[in-house]
C-alpha cells in the first residue's frame, strides 16, 4: 500500500519535470531557428533561412549594381572619346611593339611607351607632335636610313623632272647654247628678255627675243619648255 502511494505521488512530479524539459528544449530549438535583423523600423525576428536568403539577395544586388556601374563607366568612356586605340611602332626605338593609348595620343607618347629612341635614331625623320590613329604603324628611321632616303628622293625627283628639255626660265647661258642656232649672243638675249619680262609664259614667246625668228623657233621648239 505504501509503495503504491509513493508511486502515485511521484508520477505527477515526473510528468511535470518532463514537461519542463520538453519546453526548455523547444525553446532552445526555436532560439537557434531565429535571428534578429535590423531594418528601418527596428529589430524583427527572422528565421535563419530567411536571414540567409536576405544576405544572398543583398550580395546579388551589390554585384548587379557594380556590373551596372562598370558598364556605365565603359559607356561613358566611349561617349567621351576615351576608348583605346592601338599603334605599332618599330625601327629605331628600344622596345618596338604594339601599344594601346587613348584617342588623341601623340607620336612622342608612343615613342616613350616604346622605351625611347635609340642612339642612332634620326629626329629629323619623324614629327613627334603628330597625332596617331587606331591601327597606325610608325617606323623611326636611323641616320643611315634617313640619308639613304633623302638620296633616293633626290634621284627620283631628278628622274621625274629631267626630261631633257631646256627650261627657258631657269636655263644657264651654257645650257641655252646647246640649242640649235643659239650661240652665246642669243643666249644672253634670252636671259635678258626673261629678266625684263619676268619670265616666259609660253615657248612661242621666245620669238620675241631679238635675233630669234620663226626659222630658229622651228628648230628648237621640241627641245625647250617653260614652267
Amino acid at each position: 500500500m505504501k509503495k503504491r502511494l509513493c508511486f502515485l505521488l511521484c508520477y505527477p512530479c515526473t510528468a511535470i519535470l518532463l514537461s519542463v524539459v520538453v519546453i526548455f528544449l523547444s525553446g532552445c530549438s526555436a532560439q537557434k531557428d531565429y535571428v534578429l535583423s535590423d531594418d528601418d523600423s527596428g529589430y524583427v525576428l527572422l528565421t535563419e533561412e530567411d536571414s540567409d536568403s536576405k544576405k544572398d539577395a543583398e550580395n546579388d544586388s551589390d554585384i548587379e549594381t557594380e556590373q551596372i556601374s562598370n558598364t556605365a563607366n565603359a559607356k561613358q568612356d566611349v561617349e567621351d572619346g576615351n576608348h583605346l586605340i592601338y599603334v605599332d611602332i618599330c625601327g629605331a626605338v628600344n622596345n618596338p611593339g604594339v601599344y594601346s593609348f587613348h584617342e588623341g595620343a601623340r607620336v612622342f607618347e608612343v615613342i616613350t611607351a616604346a622605351g625611347g629612341l635609340t642612339d642612332d635614331a634620326c629626329l629629323e625623320s619623324v614629327n613627334r607632335a603628330e597625332s596617331v590613329s587606331d591601327g597606325q604603324k610608325i617606323y623611326i628611321l636611323n641616320e643611315i636610313e634617313w640619308e639613304q632616303q633623302k638620296t633616293d628622293g633626290i634621284l627620283q625627283m631628278k628622274t621625274e623632272t629631267d626630261d631633257g628639255l631646256v627650261n627657258l626660265n631657269d636655263a644657264s647661258e651654257s645650257e641655252l647654247c646647246t640649242l640649235p642656232g643659239i650661240g652665246a649672243t642669243r643666249a644672253q638675249a634670252i636671259i635678258a628678255y626673261r629678266e625684263e619680262q619676268g619670265g616666259f609664259a609660253t615657248i612661242e614667246e621666245i620669238q620675241n627675243v631679238s635675233g630669234i625668228k620663226s626659222g630658229t623657233y622651228e628648230k628648237i621648239k621640241d627641245l625647250i619648255k617653260v614652267n
